[in-house]
């Protein structure tokens, strides 16, 4: 039995709307590559670009335009936000960004 059983069959069981009809399986397709050579104004211009710094995109942690909070919330609701969030393909934070902003827009 895996760990997050329960909460998985606990989520599917809350969800009000009758399950889609099963399509046929695709195959991913990976994300767009980020450009990994970024322009870096300490390298002189008639650099080859081979040569220059390689800067990668970093996640919501490196991005200045978020912070990092904590709370507390119930262990059973937790579990379930978790398994649905898994279900849905969606980040916890987004889901939790989505609800306060609508709380703060109110």
């Amino acid at each position: 039995m895996g760990k997050f059983k329960k909460a998985i069959d606990k989520a599917r069981e809350t969800e009000a709307a009758p399950p889609e009809p099963a399509a046929e399986p695709v195959a991913p397709t990976p994300p767009a590559a980020a450009p990994l050579l970024v322009p870096d104004a300490s390298v002189p211009s008639g650099k080859p670009a081979d040569k220059m710094p390689v800067q990668r995109r970093g996640g919501k942690r490196s991005d200045p335009n978020y912070k990092q909070i904590g709370c507390y919330v119930p262990v059973d609701l937790y579990r379930r936000v978790k398994a649905r969030a898994a279900l849905e393909d969606i980040d916890v934070s987004d889901v939790v960004a989505e609800l306060l902003q609508g709380w703060v827009d109110g």
